[in-house]
């Protein structure tokens, strides 16, 4: 049951930093990266190889106003 709630989610689906608990400045901690193989059989980090994980890196946000039925003429005029 509501009238109306503001809805702000989050969501930053590839972390190319520590994991939780490493030590700071740790190059060799990459528990939350993605490993690939590369062109000569080499196991390489894919943010080394790739610019996508710096794109997948910025924060998807978006902001969403959840409104009750009976109140949605009124909102829809406000908006």
């Amino acid at each position: 049951d509501y009238d109306m709630f503001y809805d702000e989610p989050a969501d930053t689906p590839y972390d190319i930093g520590p994991a939780p608990g490493a030590n700071e400045g740790d190059a060799h901690n990459h528990d939350r990266q993605i490993a690939v193989i590369d062109e000569q059989g080499r196991v390489c980090l894919f943010s080394d190889i790739s610019r996508w994980p710096d794109a997948l890196n910025k924060q998807l946000a978006f902001k969403r106003l959840h409104i009750s039925e009976s109140y949605f003429d009124i909102a829809r005029k406000a908006l």
